[in-house]
């Protein structure tokens, strides 16, 4: 309960923060269900007003190879790139929010549509909340019944899923033989939902900040930029370089 106070008092000291002014106009897309703030469950929900079940996300969202990098980067079947992400998530499923979670958001003053990216964080924030929130229900009401494994038959099949990692969407499929071993695996991580959508975000930012400041400087703002998409990413192989030609 001590971390559940916690978590609250940093929402609010989160939306204290002074965040860069900076919007796009994205696609967001997240999964979504009619009951709950869907992590688990739920079909894949865009902005856009497009819905589709998991064992359809690879007739919509599609990867691509591109000249400047070896990662695929993905774009829907328009060919538009998309956001994935605790911002995603909070746009899309703000109203299944439990109520100490809404309560929390509408103090502070955090409710959608929300689209500067940098402000990830307070739906982070937002998320701890009711993800404590749900932990301490399932805690208060854990009683374990029946056997703790199911048993079954090997053969062949395939198998979907979807599921929302702290940084975005994160897809999996599988096909395995009658002999229990994988025939074919493909798995889109969140990160590289965003790459695509990420190097817009640059390319508007860019011109803003080359002029004025130092390399450095510049540097330190662009990676900014990219830590809002993903905390992890300064971690990565993927990670910003610049180049800065004055012509």
């Amino acid at each position: 309960m001590i971390s559940f106070s916690r978590a609250k008092e940093t929402a609010r000291w989160a939306v204290t923060l002074d965040y860069p002014e900076f919007e796009m106009e994205y696609e967001y897309v997240a999964i979504n269900h009619p009951d709950h703030y869907a992590i688990y469950d739920g079909d894949v929900l865009s902005s856009t007003g497009n819905k589709v079940p998991v064992e359809k996300y690879e007739s919509r969202y599609l990867e691509s190879h591109v000249p400047q990098s070896t990662a695929l980067h993905s774009h829907t079947t328009d060919g538009n790139s998309y956001f994935v992400g605790p911002l995603a998530r909070y746009n899309l499923n703000f109203e299944q929010l439990r109520p100490t979670a809404m309560e929390i958001a509408k103090e502070i003053g955090f409710v959608p549509p929300e689209f500067n990216p940098y402000k990830g964080l307070l739906a982070r924030a937002i998320e701890i909340i009711e993800v404590y929130d749900v932990a301490i229900e399932l805690m208060e009401a854990y009683d374990p019944q029946g056997p703790p494994y199911a048993e079954f038959d090997l053969k062949d099949g395939e198998g979907y899923g979807v599921s929302e990692a702290p940084r975005g969407l994160l897809y999996h499929r599988y096909k395995v033989g009658k002999d229990g071993l994988i025939k074919e695996a493909k798995i889109t991580p969140p990160t590289a939902q965003n790459y695509a959508q990420m190097e817009k975000d640059l390319a508007k930012l860019a011109p803003q900040v080359l002029f004025d400041r130092s390399e450095e400087e510049a540097s330190l703002e662009l990676e900014h930029l990219l830590r809002s998409y993903d905390p992890c990413i300064s971690c990565s192989t993927h990670f910003l370089k610049l180049k800065h030609e004055k012509i």
